[in-house]
């Protein structure tokens, strides 16, 4: 796969990721949720796991696919071994963090959030771009 269009693949996940964190952050769980609020999503997100040093974890979301997604700009206009680690560095973390959320959801909290599996799924589509694809 030619570098530029996996940094685009990349690109894309990162900005689905960050619309999916926007609605959790911005829109107010019974319209972002649904009706059955209290099911599924609302349950996840009204949930103790929902939340990390008292800051909603969508938050944490919106910064962190905010500034990849920046990152993943500027190396398809300017690329450099210092971007490629970042973003890479940041799919990493990303990919950690996300296979815990899935966790919880599926063995813990025992719902699903639309929202969050968008995320966490791209997170680990991710990791499999920056490591199986072949340079090129």
């Amino acid at each position: 796969m030619k570098q530029k269009t996996k940094y685009t693949l990349i690109l894309i996940i990162f900005i689905l990721s960050l619309v999916s964190a926007s609605i959790l952050s911005f829109v107010p769980v019974e319209q972002a949720c649904g009706p059955d609020s209290g099911k599924g999503c609302g349950k996840v997100q009204n949930s103790i796991y929902a939340k990390t040093l008292g800051i909603k974890n969508s938050h944490y979301g919106v910064a962190t696919f905010l500034f990849l997604s920046i990152y993943g700009i500027l190396q398809l206009k300017k690329p450099s071994k210092d971007k490629e680690e970042m973003i890479k560095l940041g799919i990493i973390i990303s990919a950690i963090i996300a296979t815990y959320f899935i966790i919880l959801q599926l063995f813990i909290i025992k719902e699903i959030c639309k929202y969050c599996m968008v995320v966490d799924i791209g997170a680990l589509i991710n990791l499999g771009l920056i490591f199986f694809s072949k340079k090129k």
